[in-house]
């Protein structure tokens, strides 16, 4: 038995050359991936792009990092897509993309994209709804060592 599962989809992404033009992709809507958004390689030269095109990564996006899978994730550059769904009237443009040589989708859309743009419910670890207060964790993490101090005395 073939099942269908609701984060992977086959979407639209307007080639780099002429207007109106789109080509099909595979995309992985993935709640796990923290690393932003991901193009393969293969698929940004099918639409079009060569290396010249690629923006300059952040400073947190050259470290890079690893899959689920313990596949290092090692952006070489990021482009700009502007993709939709074929069953949606909703475009999404100029969505940042990672780069990467080797990738099992054509594109990945990322927790924070998912969240950001509602494309799936939110994302049941909530990290891009609800960041850390890291005042309140330090206040806390204070009031316990005085407490443990305190014992010890």
């Amino acid at each position: 038995m073939i099942h269908q599962y609701n984060y992977i989809h086959t979407v639209h992404v307007k080639t780099s050359g002429t207007i109106g033009q789109t080509e099909e992709g595979r995309c992985n809507f993935d709640t796990g991936c923290l690393q932003g958004n991901i193009v393969s390689l293969a698929f940004a030269e099918r639409l079009g792009f060569t290396s010249s095109d690629f923006k300059a990564l952040t400073h947190k996006e050259k470290f890079g990092g690893t899959s689920a899978t313990g596949h290092p994730i090692d952006p070489i550059g990021a482009l700009k897509l502007t993709w939709y769904h074929k069953s949606s009237v909703k475009v999404f443009s100029n969505m940042r993309f990672l780069v990467i040589e080797e990738a099992n989708y054509d594109l990945i859309v990322g927790s924070d994209s998912l969240y950001k743009h509602k494309l799936m419910g939110q994302v049941n670890f909530d990290i891009p709804a609800r960041q850390p207060d890291y005042n309140k964790i330090k206040e806390r993490a204070s009031t316990s060592l005085f407490k443990v101090f305190l014992e010890l005395s």
